[in-house]
């Protein structure tokens, strides 16, 4: 009777906060044992962490890491705030809400596909190498290059995206731009009107309208992990 083999130990090499550190564990070990563990480095509860693999959110904390086909040495990323950082900003957010209450209750909605400025794009078509859109489908993000967007001078772009180094990558034919994710300060995805598969994607690189750079023929289905992924917002996963 031979003897029982010991559980495979593996690294895992996580980014969290602009910082990179090692955990170290089995492959046997559950995602909770893993909170744990991140619980211990990072100081943040595991009810408030989001730990995110290629592009996607890991759930069920009974669930063993090998499951995950996690292996030696694989990048994560953990998304998350300290209990005090907590309620810091929700003290923040009580003393605001009464000023902000109703603010845009009488504002008219505005499509941003009906503007003349996008209108202008958008009736372009979509483009014959885009990927096919799904209205009401939420996907993670893409392997490949998001290819067959228009940006905002009616160029095709492909978008690639970079979670471990954070970096949003824009590229036409002759050169690519490289934006880290922390500075883009919003994402804003609004379906094109007609045409609900595909979405106009906003991102806001500073304060003014003049900084607002747009894309046109999102597919539906990555842009919530899009905004995800670039602005550290996973409460809706």
């Amino acid at each position: 009777m031979s003897a029982p083999t010991s559980p495979q130990p593996i690294e895992l090499i996580f980014k969290y906060s602009h910082k990179t550190f090692t955990i170290e564990t089995t492959q046997e070990a559950t995602l909770g044992e893993l909170r744990q563990l991140l619980h211990k480095q990072t100081e943040v509860a595991p009810a408030l962490q989001k730990i995110m693999f290629k592009g996607k959110a890991l759930s069920n904390d009974s669930t063993k890491l090998t499951e995950f086909k996690l292996r030696n040495k694989e990048k994560l990323l953990l998304v998350g705030s300290s209990i005090q950082e907590v309620l810091k900003v929700a003290e923040q957010s009580e003393q605001t809400t009464e000023t902000s209450k109703g603010f845009f209750e009488d504002d008219e909605k505005v499509y941003l596909s009906d503007l003349p400025q996008h209108k202008k794009i958008i009736e372009k078509g979509v483009p014959e190498e885009a990927i096919k859109g799904f209205r009401n489908r939420h996907e993670s993000l893409p392997t490949t290059p998001l290819k067959g967007i228009y940006n905002n001078r009616g160029g095709k772009v492909r978008l690639t995206f970079k979670t471990f180094t954070e970096e949003l990558w824009i590229s036409t034919e002759s050169n690519t731009q490289k934006l880290p994710f922390s500075s883009i300060r919003n994402v804003i995805s609004e379906p094109i009107r007609g045409n609900e598969d595909y979405h106009i994607m906003t991102l806001q690189l500073g304060s003014s309208d003049t900084t607002k750079y747009y894309l046109y023929f999102v597919p539906a289905q990555y842009t919530r992990a899009i905004k995800n992924s670039i602005m550290h917002d996973f409460s809706s996963l």
